[in-house]
């Protein structure tokens, strides 16, 4: 007789998980403030923080919210945040509405 010996088909990879140290991501942001969007440029730095509902978040030197990162590793990163490691993201395209970033542990 012949079989496949029972296996099991395909199956997906598991993701990696962030590394605080050394991970960075790029990402668009979400949930974008059109305005203050509007006042940046590329190569702009920002602040990646948690705001008050748990999301994670751009901030400009004004404290104002940019918008937020939503990523696969969004997760991580904060868990990251709050083990006491710094980010930030800098802006690496505008293309209104879009504004993509890219973050690195500070």
């Amino acid at each position: 007789m012949s079989g496949s010996g029972g296996g099991s088909g395909y199956q997906t990879s598991a993701r990696a998980q962030f590394d605080c140290n050394s991970g960075t991501i790029t990402t668009n942001l979400s949930s974008i403030d059109l305005v203050i969007l509007a006042s940046h440029s590329i190569g702009d730095h920002l602040q990646v923080r948690i705001n008050a509902t748990g999301a994670l978040v751009t901030v400009n030197g004004n404290g104002q919210i940019l918008g937020s990162i939503v990523h696969v590793n969004t997760a991580d990163i904060i868990q990251c945040i709050n083990s006491g490691n710094n980010y930030f993201a800098r802006i690496t395209a505008i293309n209104s509405p879009v504004c993509t970033v890219y973050i690195k542990r500070i």
